[in-house]
This record gives structure tokens, sequence and C-alpha cells, in this order.
């Protein structure tokens, strides 16, 4: 039996639905959860630039209307210097390690924007003693530099 190719369909040239102006998707999508609008970013490319812009404000209303409304307990906003995307995208999706994708107890590192288990945290990163004095003698950049970057107190 001969085995036919599966023809993709380009759904942004065969639906109606993508010829929506950007301000009636928005309000299309204050009624969805998160997971759906994971799920519509992933439909095509036009729904996916509309939800995944990280400087549009339109993009990043649709991502906390739908936060504050389907996950009452993270009302919190996200940290400074990350969109909203990205806050839901850590709270919700993948709950093991980002690093390694094994299920087990993970802590989210807001400085770095990552959810890890301590095992990835320790192999990923770099005590700031060792840092700062390989930091000094071999690239011999300056040390304010260090001050500038993310770190956490402990691990």
């Amino acid at each position: 039996i001969p085995i036919m190719p599966v023809k993709k369909v380009n759904l942004e040239v065969h639906s109606p639905i993508t010829k929506l102006p950007p301000e009636l998707f928005a309000e299309f999508c204050a009624y969805l959860s998160p997971n759906d609008l994971f799920i519509l970013s992933k439909v095509c490319r036009k729904f996916y630039s509309y939800l995944s812009a990280p400087n549009s404000f339109t993009t990043q209303q649709i991502w906390k209307i739908s936060r504050l409304k389907f996950m009452t307990c993270d009302w919190m906003p996200p940290p400074n210097g990350m969109s909203e995307k990205c806050y839901v995208e850590l709270l919700i999706t993948e709950r093991g390690c980002q690093i390694c994708k094994i299920k087990k107890q993970c802590k989210i590192y807001w400085e770095f924007g990552v959810r890890c288990c301590s095992g990835c945290f320790i192999k990923k990163t770099v005590m700031i003693e060792a840092y700062t004095a390989w930091f000094k003698s071999i690239l011999n950049y300056p040390l304010e530099l260090i001050k500038i970057m993310p770190f956490i107190n402990e691990y």
C-alpha cells in the first residue's frame, strides 16, 4: 500500500478566524484560560505573534487577565523584567525541572526565571566567590560588572 504524504493545512490562508482584527482577537482571549492561550499560540504564526509579543501592552493584558481570572492564587504581578507569558509559564507548565526534565521537587528561582531541582541549580550556577576570582584574574574585567548579574544569597 503506498503511503500518501500528509498535506499540511496552512491555517493562515484557509481559516477566516485568522483575519480577525487584533482587538477582536484580544476580546476572545479574555475568556480563555492560560492553558488555552498556550494551545492557541501554537495554532498558527499569527496567533503566536499576537500572544508572544513581550513588548506589546495588549499581549501583556491578555495574559494578565487570563492569569487573574483563572489562577486565583497567583495574584501577584510578575517580577521586574519578566513578561506575563513567561510568568504564567513558570507557574503552570513543566512541573518538573526545566533543565533535566525530571519531575521531582523543584524550586522557582525568580532571579534567573527558571524552575529547577537543587542538583541542576548547583551544576548550572557558580558561587559568587569563585566567579569574582575568575572574573578578576582571567578576564580582567571590572568587578562592577558582577554587581549587575543576577544572584541569590544562598543555595
